[in-house]
């Protein structure tokens, strides 16, 4: 069976136990983590977690980067060594200057860079 559910799940967004009910059991089901910015959701290792559990599978996570603590790092690391995640991007608009400039703040180049060496190092050591 293939299908789609959209939906938001926001910042503060519906609790586990409501996103539970609302996305169906179905294995090798493939969902997508988009933005604004989903690690501005304070539980969304929880919430990949509870996908994981149904079966699904993550083909894009998309971020900025700015927020990826190492300890989120790694376990992006382990969700992609289980086969659970697939793809991460991590939004850069361009070489230092322009990023930073298009970001509007001097120094997003480097945190950019940052996340994506400790997410790289936690994959390869994982």
């Amino acid at each position: 069976m293939r299908g789609r559910v959209t939906g938001a799940i926001g910042t503060k967004g519906a609790s586990g136990g409501a996103l539970s009910k609302a996305f169906p059991e179905q294995k090798d089901f493939q969902i997508s983590l988009t933005g604004g910015e989903i690690f501005m959701r304070k539980d969304i290792m929880s919430v990949l977690d509870l996908f994981r559990e149904k079966g699904y599978a993550a083909g894009y996570l998309t971020t900025n980067g700015t927020i990826i603590t190492e300890e989120r790092a790694e376990a992006l690391a382990d969700l992609a060594a289980r086969g659970f995640l697939k793809h991460i991007s991590v939004s850069v608009d361009g070489p230092k200057d322009l990023h930073d400039a298009a970001r509007g703040l001097k120094g997003t180049f480097w945190i950019r860079w940052s996340t994506w060496r400790s997410s790289s190092a936690s994959t390869r050591s994982g």
